[in-house]
């Protein structure tokens, strides 16, 4: 199957005269081109052409219908990201990790290996492929980049390897800390971001950011340039975590050309499209970074608190297919539309043939025609809405599927029947899990084989019943694993055109103190969550501390008539928390407090429990803009004795002032992020 062709109103006489080209070659004309020297790979078709430099590993020359796509590889980025390694923009795709002794590395600069690969899948379609494959020096780790492209098609199918081999004793990382591919324009031809269906903004210029002023790890204040419209579409601050998303939903993300960069006017579009995710970790609440004038594959990464995998002997994975999907419209096009375009290949039996065909070119790839498809009934809790199904390592929290390097992860919604189907699976053995919005906790189900698709497996019928200690008392929030619901979470701006959603603002744009000046205090029945519940429980907030800020109470009306049995349960579930660990993990200062957040609960003057929130479970979510990070739960059982007829309180307890230093340029308080919260009793 090529890639869907174009057909907006209005398009260009060029782009129409290579359509029709297109339509009248026959599959016994090569459209393919692909050729090696000394200094390149190069690999063409009727309209994509791409170079693959030898002397450092990236693509450093791309165009689509003969226009270049990423500018002068001589300049430096006009947009805040990641490093290049080799100091060079107007380039990509390309691999860069944080994965050797010294940190971020780009290969193909240290006597890397390259192959050319040609061939044809089963219909009869030509494809290329260029392989970078570089062995570290110090360690013999190995890091390998593969670029495939198929007649027909505008878009670079890529993979990534990394292995450690298993007798290696060589100096490494614990963790892989930051696997990606980056493509990395240095082009006026790109004048838009684009994280989603929802959220897209201009790109700020180059001269706004050398302007403004930084507030934080690649955050800017730029409110005061005149003149710059992401300031009136986004507001006054950016920074590549406001454009970070969501695995759960999210498919495509990149950048649009609205046409004032091109000789004709026309419009383009570049894409990375995640057509698979199971080779990625984390499950459907991981989320990373997008697109902020590079577009990102974010294959590893803990910015938001993910578990990564250990760096052992023996490591061997290699991430993908995605697609990196370039499109040219006529001068008229939106980003809408050509957002739309790249969506439709957004699927993971999309191209099955191309990749049953290069899977013996990828090592560690397993064919699409070895693969199963999973199907169950599920009967859920009546109060269930968005069910996901999610298939993971055996026997782990899905969010910690890293802890298998070799696991591979899919998911699916529900449907209104209770039947879910999910395609594409890799035979195995596989843990089911089950969240829904509004339905506290989770089910899981350990254990679930799925056979090889010559011997499919019968659908799995299983029953979820929600979790409950009791008669429910009240409830705050709703369970959906997001602080979205409360003050400055999911809310829309809508003072900007974009109407960004206000978490993805930069936290300092909203005064905690200002706006609470009595410190959070919520009367069940009288208090909304939207407007009397911060989205972030901060220790301190910009240096001011106190019982206002780091003690929070709840308070309700209560009658001991309506008290059935001696236990009281408090389920507080976070979206995410932030202890002295930081993203890292790791305990690197023993003498450091509070690796471990204790977490303390109040009724009605009396302490009932402190909970220790593990060092292993902390993410720097709020701080990067996020609302949904490393979910964490924990019950609070105590006695119905403490519980009195009339007023009673709940206080919700991190230590004041408690704060740490960051590695990166953040500030270091602890908070927490609430999901819900639920009182109960009963025996």
């Amino acid at each position: 199957m090529a890639f869907p062709r174009l057909a907006f109103r209005n398009i260009s006489a060029l782009f129409t005269t290579v359509q029709q080209t297109q339509e009248r070659c026959s599959s016994t004309i090569a459209l393919l081109d692909a050729t090696e020297d000394a200094t390149y790979l190069t690999i063409a078709n009727e309209r994509l052409k791409f170079t693959v430099q030898k002397s450092t590993g990236v693509v450093d020359y791309l165009s689509l219908d003969k226009q270049g796509l990423l500018g002068s590889p001589l300049s430096e980025t006009p947009t805040p990201g990641g490093s290049t390694g080799n100091g060079k923009s107007g380039v990509g795709p390309y691999l860069d990790c944080y994965c050797v002794p010294s940190g971020f590395h780009t290969p193909g600069a240290r006597g890397a290996k390259y192959k050319l690969i040609t061939g044809a899948d089963s219909t009869g379609a030509k494809y290329g492929g260029a392989v970078m494959s570089e062995a570290f020096p110090t360690n013999g780790q190995v890091m390998e980049q593969y670029w495939f492209l198929k007649e027909g098609e505008t878009g670079i199918h890529t993979f990534s390897r990394l292995m450690y081999p298993k007798n290696n004793t060589g100096p490494t990382r614990k963790v892989l800390q930051e696997f990606r591919t980056l493509f990395r324009p240095n082009s006026p031809l790109w004048t838009h971001l684009s994280t989603n269906e929802k959220l897209s903004s201009h790109l700020p210029k180059e001269s706004s950011l050398k302007d403004g002023k930084v507030i934080q790890d690649a955050a800017y204040d730029i409110g005061g340039v005149k003149n710059e419209p992401y300031v009136t579409e986004m507001g006054p601050y950016f920074t590549k975590y406001t454009f970070a998303d969501v695995w759960q939903d999210h498919v495509v993300h990149g950048m649009y050309g609205d046409g004032s960069g091109t000789p004709d006017g026309t419009t383009f579009g570049a894409w990375m499209i995640m057509n698979t995710r199971d080779t990625y970790y984390g499950g459907p609440l991981h989320s990373d970074l997008t697109v902020d004038g590079i577009v990102y594959n974010y294959m590893v990464s803990n910015h938001h608190g993910a578990t990564v995998p250990n760096i052992t002997a023996g490591f061997d994975r290699t991430f993908g297919p995605s697609v990196y999907y370039f499109n040219h419209g006529s001068k008229n096009s939106s980003l809408a539309e050509l957002r739309a375009d790249a969506l439709k290949l957004a699927n993971p039996t999309w191209n099955t043939e191309f990749y049953n065909a290069i899977a013996k070119h990828v090592s560690n790839y397993i064919p699409p025609a070895t693969r199963a498809t999973f199907r169950a009934k599920v009967t859920l809790p009546s109060q269930a809405k968005n069910a996901i199904a999610i298939l993971s390592v055996s026997g782990v929290d899905v969010q910690d599927n890293a802890i298998d390097h070799k696991a591979f992860q899919y998911w699916e919604s529900i449907k209104s029947d209770g039947a879910v189907e999910i395609p594409m699976v890799v035979p195995g053995t596989y843990r089911l899990t089950i969240y829904a919005d509004s339905v506290f906790g989770e089910f899981f189900q350990d254990n679930i084989e799925i056979k090889p698709v010559s011997n499919q497996s019968p659908p799995v019928a299983v029953t979820w019943k929600e979790q409950s200690s009791g008669t429910e008392v009240w409830r705050l929030g709703t369970p959906d694993h997001s602080s979205g619901e409360f003050k400055h979470g999911a809310a829309l701006d809508t003072n900007h055109t974009s109407k960004p959603e206000e978490y993805r603002i930069v936290w300092l744009a909203y005064e905690f103190i200002k706006e609470f000046p009595g410190g959070v205090r919520y009367r069940v029945g009288k208090s909304s969550p939207q407007q009397d519940w911060n989205y972030i429980h901060w220790s301190e907030f910009n240096g001011v501390g106190g019982e206002n800020v780091s003690d929070w109470h709840i308070y309700w009306n209560h009658s001991k008539n309506n008290t059935v049995g001696s236990k009281a349960t408090l389920t507080v579930q976070l979206a995410g928390v932030k202890t002295a660990s930081g993203n890292v993990h790791v305990i690197e200062d023993a003498s450091k407090q509070w690796p471990d957040l204790p977490f303390t609960v109040l009724v009605n003057g009396k302490e009932v429990e402190v909970w220790k929130i593990p060092y292993w479970e902390s993410s720097s979510c709020a701080i990067r803009s996020g609302i949904i990070c490393y979910n964490t739960a924990h019950k609070f059982v105590f006695d119905t004795a403490l519980l009195k007829n009339g007023e009673n309180e709940i206080v919700l307890r991190i230590p004041s002032k408690g704060k740490s230093v960051e590695t990166a340029n953040l500030p270091g308080q602890f908070y927490v992020q609430y999901d819900a919260l639920r009182l109960e009793v009963g025996n």
